[in-house]
């Protein structure tokens, strides 16, 4: 083979059947590639979920939802906890205690709101449709306009009490408690309920007692009515207690002043079983009369 000549086709079939170096691998290379040929332990495996904080305590005050408060924190927690789970790749568990807790405190929530808004319409109904026709009453009582004092009256019972009735009752209450100031802004509720009275009608009726301010201090005065009815109609009909009331009383330390006498309504609370009337002796047997002789 010269040196300025392509090599001959016998040379080029010649290099091709001379043998080529193989490259052998690494066993330990290969063995290193493998995942399966490491055994799998403890520090290789990924962690156990753990349960969220805030899941576990959501449940805990959604069980606990009749303490006032709780249900609103439930809400919060259950909802933190559900957003905390799903942002935790599957480091967290417990959607499932978050979805109850959530649950519970929405709905003690909306019982709590609707306890606490009923509670302030009955308040603002009584303010308007018991006291303030009271306090007008007793102010009335106070001036001797005994028209205006009568409007809280029942038509019947205004009918039998008579002028001379009303200026007794309001001297009375005047001796015993001092003259009338108002609704009391601020109620000793210790000495009120120490001194609550303790009053028994006959028949159906609602007695309406709360606390009022005289001069000597503060007393229970009491209206009474002869409907079962009354609060039912203050809180959803809307009526006022004027027109109503069948007695009227100051209640106080052991003192007590009523327009009409109790003593010829009150015996029993809340009703009254007839006494038995004893038994009548039975009549001797009529004798008969002798025949008269002929």
């Amino acid at each position: 083979m010269s040196g300025g000549y392509p090599p001959s086709d016998d040379i080029l079939f010649l290099s091709f059947l001379s043998p080529r170096p193989v490259r052998r691998s690494n066993p330990g290379e290969i063995m290193a590639n493998n995942p399966y040929s490491q055994p799998q332990t403890l520090d290789n495996l990924p962690p156990e979920p753990r349960v969220s904080a805030l899941a576990v305590c959501s449940l805990v005050f959604g069980l606990v939802c009749c303490i006032p408060g709780s249900g609103l924190l439930a809400t919060i927690l259950g909802g933190a906890g559900m957003v905390r789970i799903s942002k935790s790749e599957g480091r967290l568990s417990g959607r499932t205690l978050s979805f109850i807790g959530l649950a519970l405190g929405i709905l003690s929530t909306t019982l709590w709101l609707a306890l606490v808004v009923g509670a302030g319409q009955a308040v603002s109904a009584f303010k308007t449709r018991v006291f303030l026709p009271t306090q007008t009453d007793l102010q009335a009582l106070e001036k001797g306009d005994w028209a205006t004092a009568r409007k809280l009256l029942d038509s019947k019972v205004s009918a039998k009490v008579s002028d001379e009735q009303l200026k007794k009752f309001r001297d009375e209450v005047g001796e015993k408690f001092g003259t009338f100031v108002g609704i009391p802004t601020q109620i000793d509720w210790n000495k009120m309920l120490n001194q609550q009275p303790n009053i028994q009608q006959t028949g159906v009726h609602t007695m309406l007692p709360f606390p009022v301010d005289f001069k000597n201090g503060q007393a229970w005065v009491i209206v009474v009515t002869d409907s079962a009815e009354t609060i039912p109609d203050i809180l959803w009909s809307g009526k006022s207690i004027d027109g109503t009331a069948s007695n009227i009383g100051v209640v106080g330390e052991g003192k007590e002043v009523w327009l009409v006498d109790p003593a010829s309504k009150v015996k029993s609370f809340p009703f009254t079983t007839p006494t038995p009337k004893p038994p009548e002796a039975p009549k001797p047997p009529e004798t008969p009369e002798a025949p008269s002789g002929g």
